[in-house]
């Protein structure tokens, strides 16, 4: 992809991602049947996410582990260094009042 994905409309990026899958698909020698089967998704789902149609992301989710990519997650969505609620928590410092002068 030469472009940038901020430049491409939600439509083009989902038309991208179906042929990269269709792509990472035969490379594996799979069918959509083979793939459906792996999956437990019916072959029209592949087909449909393979076109860019919208689909479920349960049924993406679905396709990534068919593939062995659920690793390729870890880079789109790495894990924050620390939880910032579970994280030490430091006394929140109190406003000191003024006092007025007479």
């Amino acid at each position: 992809m030469e472009s940038t994905w901020y430049e491409l409309t939600d439509a083009a990026i989902v038309s991208d991602m179906g042929q990269r899958l269709r792509q990472v698909r035969l490379t594996a020698s799979l069918t959509q049947q083979n793939l459906a089967e792996l999956t437990g998704l019916h072959r029209t789902t592949i087909r449909d996410i393979e076109l860019g149609k919208p689909v479920n992301v349960l049924s993406l989710l679905a396709v990534f582990r068919g593939l062995g990519l659920l690793e390729a997650l870890d880079t789109a969505l790495p894990h924050p260094l620390r939880h910032p609620v579970s994280g030490s928590r430091k006394a929140l410092r109190q406003r000191v009042k003024q006092t007025k002068k007479t």
